[in-house]
């Protein structure tokens, strides 16, 4: 092929990524899509999605609520690195930094990307992003400048490029440690070492891969949007194509170097407990498309996807369960529980935004671990705490309306 030819591709290529935002043709889904899940630790999980979408669960996926970071676009991304640290990125260069579990967002615009498609924090000042530059956006001669991906050691104060024009478009990054990384784009993966050394493996098919997720540092897998697995078993030195014609893949998870899950069109979530070399195909009760999935042990896992979907499973995938049935009644958080003293020795004040009925709150350890629960309703309750050790406890709020959350710090 020529090479004018070549690069007529290459671009093609890179707009349609754009274009296609990881997602199925508008026929096959609707409504609002959940775009990203992570898990933060400590029963702590966070989504993201259309409209600003964000949504947090203390309680490891058992209810979720609403937080409210700024504007009302589309939310790509989310990773945290614990349960108060992390980002979020959305259109229009949105990137978002918390270190208070979601209760207030500072802006980290990342201005070398137009659109950060997809974020992970690797420590808790170290973030790497992947996406798009604005000159990709501007049409055929911008082809050699489509995709970036770019670093801040500063929890996003500011990046720096860590590629240099890269021909195609970044759609997904992972890194199993703060050293070694692979991101995964328009028919090709890149590996990082020694923490920003970046080599490029072309894979010999012309598809998009937009999940990648490694279990450690030498063995990884990715999925394309033409229903294609690839693997890696020597560190990202070479891939292989492991599966095909699975239909359009969203989103790829490992829980070990054998156990692994795949999402995609159709309420499809397949499992595979060899390594990828077969896979089964489970019960999930839905026909929604699964973007994203996450898990916080072997047998705890969350899968979220198009029109508000929200799976939950507990048992490792044999049975999911509805957390958000797409219905809109997902609880909202209107305020954060106001907690006195702080640090606590005996009894707390918890005072409520706004009179509650009814309902429970919940303290939990740093590990998840419910160790107190009480009835409360009103505008503020009383909770003696005494009983708890020196440490952190998170503390929750729910009721048949709206769910809320606050953190204690106990002397």
């Amino acid at each position: 092929m020529k090479k004018s030819a070549v690069i007529i591709l290459l671009f093609f290529l890179c707009y349609q990524a754009e274009t296609q935002n990881h997602r199925p043709p508008e026929s096959a889904s609707s409504g609002i899509f959940y775009n990203s899940i992570c898990y933060a630790g400590a029963q702590t999980f966070y989504i993201v999605g259309d409209s600003g979408y964000l949504l947090k669960s203390v309680n490891g996926g058992e209810s979720f609520f609403r937080l409210n970071p700024q504007g009302s676009g589309t939310l790509y991304s989310v990773s945290f690195i614990n349960p108060d640290t992390g980002y979020i990125s959305g259109s229009n260069q949105l990137l978002l930094y918390t270190n208070d579990g979601g209760g207030h967002w500072m802006s980290r615009p990342a201005n070398i990307i137009s659109t950060v498609w997809s974020l992970h924090a690797t420590t808790q000042n170290t973030v790497w992003a992947v996406g798009v530059l604005d000159e990709c956006l501007g049409g055929p001669g911008a082809w050699f400048s489509c995709g970036e991906i770019i670093k801040s050691v500063n929890a996003g104060s500011s990046w720096t490029r860590e590629s240099w024009g890269m021909v195609n478009t970044m759609l997904s990054v992972w890194f199993p440690s703060p050293d070694t990384g692979y991101v995964v784009g328009d028919y090709s993966i890149c590996k990082a070492y020694n923490g920003g050394v970046w080599n490029a493996n072309w894979i010999g098919t012309s598809t998009i891969f937009n999940s990648v997720h490694s279990p450690h540092a030498g063995t990884a897998y990715a999925v394309s949007l033409d229903g294609i697995v690839v693997k890696t078993a020597n560190s990202g030195n070479s891939w292989d194509i492991i599966q095909a014609g699975f239909g359009t893949l969203g989103s790829v998870w490992f829980t070990s170097d054998s156990t692994g899950y795949i999402g995609g069109t159709s309420g499809s979530i397949l499992k595979t407990t060899d390594g990828g070399q077969t896979w089964t195909l489970l019960n999930t009760g839905t026909n929604q498309f699964i973007l994203s999935i996450a898990f916080s042990s072997p047998d705890t896992g969350i899968a979220v996807g198009s029109n508000k979907t929200i799976l939950r499973t507990i048992n490792a995938g044999i049975t999911w369960n509805d957390v958000i049935t797409g219905t809109g009644k997902e609880k909202e958080i209107s305020g954060r529980l106001r907690i006195a003293p702080t640090p606590a020795t005996d009894v707390i004040t918890v005072t409520f935004p706004e009179s509650v009925s009814s309902g429970f709150i919940t303290v939990y350890s740093v590990g998840g671990a419910t160790l107190l629960k009480q009835t409360v309703s009103g505008t503020k309750a009383k909770i003696d705490v005494g009983r708890l050790t020196k440490g952190v406890y998170f503390l929750q709020f729910l009721n048949c309306e709206k769910s809320l959350s606050g953190k204690l710090m106990k002397d």
